[in-house]
């Protein structure tokens, strides 16, 4: 799921997570942003190297809208200043949290080659063997050759249809190529390599002109103003027009920007720039955003079941019969949720974050479901349900489901 999303995010360049609370769209905005940025996913990002630390510090943003967030905390505005002696207090001109971000992503280039290349292992790893190679063509020859990976991630090198065992094909040597230098020996194994990687992953065809990819979370990105959070930014983010100089915006302080500044000169969005906004459909403010910012986002719900395992990654210690207990007591509860149309909803599902709270009661005789639905489920949908008539009925229902399913499930089947 986590790959098919990355395809997405890097042609449409900005999403925007939908679906109901509790699904885990924020962790699956920052599991995406780790993998391009690190190449993987960390549970734990305490474990991380200190370089992997500073590459996620360096190439993801993160900011949570609220109504009180506007254009000087995102873009640009004026600060207070105080002057070097303290005498007197002054205004300055300082970028936001997005133009910061966007400075930072305008002057960083690198390869992605390594980034590529560890996806291209892993799914060879993942979908061929020595038995079942990966079969290629070599750069302007016809012969096919094979390639697995051996244990240090190089290539093992097939060829003829034997499958005869030749060598290995190695990543700095197959890097090389970006660069137009040719190896005397196998130059056509490695070319096509190089075709298949550009082919299907985007390499691209110059290791100096590659840029890092930079990821910019905004959460809850409806609780804000969003025209009066972006401005003018609405053009500059457009897909059409991102890294282009010559679509430069000019910022309501661009007067004030002094040379040598990254966008002096006017602003723009670097290409390797990619967003993720996340939303809840329930939350009351998501009809009054409006369709300029809801045509440049490209819109991706993410159902409560199909997160439910990587919300569990981390809670070892309530694993095995409880984790399906719960799985199968969201689902029935769900299920009752999205039929029930007085109120209720498929949008008013509940996700499987508030299951993990399951940590907090597993000790319970009952393992913590009767005090998850206490302290948790219940008040939440009681407060969906304010105002509406037989909301009690409803909740007892929803409740059975819940408590009972098993027979909740029997009695679906029954009235299908």
């Amino acid at each position: 799921m986590i790959d098919e999303m990355i395809k997405l995010l890097e042609k449409a360049k900005q999403v925007v997570f939908t679906g109901a609370p509790g699904t885990g769209k924020t962790y699956l905005a920052r599991q995406i942003a780790q993998k391009m940025i690190l190449g993987k996913i960390v549970d734990d990002e305490s474990k991380l190297t200190l370089e992997e630390k500073t590459m996620l510090e360096e190439q993801m943003g993160f900011v949570q809208f609220h109504p009180s967030y506007d254009y000087t905390d995102f873009v640009e505005g004026l600060r207070p200043n105080k002057s070097p002696n303290g005498d007197t207090l002054g205004f300055e001109r300082r970028d936001g949290a997005f133009k910061k971000f966007c400075s930072r992503a305008a002057q960083k280039a690198d390869s992605n080659f390594d980034r590529v290349y560890e996806r291209f292992i892993s799914d060879i790893d993942e979908q061929y063997s020595e038995d079942n190679p990966l079969e290629l063509k070599t750069d302007g020859h016809n012969v096919s050759f094979y390639v697995y990976p051996n244990s240090n991630e190089s290539l093992n090198l097939l060829t003829g249809p034997s499958k005869k065992k030749q060598g290995s094909l190695t990543p700095d040597k197959i890097k090389t190529f970006l660069t137009d230098t040719p190896y005397k020996w196998w130059s056509g194994y490695y070319r096509g390599v190089l075709n298949y990687l550009k082919r299907k992953y985007g390499l691209s065809s110059s290791a100096r002109k590659t840029e890092k990819p930079y990821v910019f979370i905004i959460d809850e990105i409806n609780r804000g103003d969003i025209s009066k959070i972006f401005g003018e930014l609405f053009f500059a983010m457009d897909k059409g027009y991102r890294g282009k100089e010559a679509s430069r915006v000019k910022t309501q302080y661009d007067n004030l920007i002094e040379k040598g500044d990254v966008f002096y000169g006017g602003f723009y969005v670097p290409d390797n720039v990619y967003i993720i906004g996340t939303m809840n459909d329930i939350d009351r403010n998501v009809e009054s955003m409006d369709f300029a910012i809801r045509r440049r986002f490209t819109w991706k719900e993410i159902e409560p079941s199909a997160r439910f395992d990587a919300m569990w990654s981390d809670l070892d210690e309530i694993a095995g019969t409880v984790k399906e207990e719960a799985r199968r007591r969201m689902n029935t509860m769900n299920t009752v949720i999205a039929e029930t149309k007085n109120g209720l909803g498929p949008a008013y599902q509940i996700g499987p974050s508030y299951f993990r709270e399951l940590a907090t009661y597993h000790d319970d005789s009952d393992g913590g479901f009767a005090s998850l639905w206490e302290n948790h489920l219940k008040p939440l949908i009681k407060e969906y349900l304010r105002g509406f008539p037989n909301a009690d009925g409803i909740i007892d229902k929803i409740h059975g489901a819940y408590k009972n399913p098993l027979q909740a499930e029997g009695d679906a089947k029954e009235a299908e």
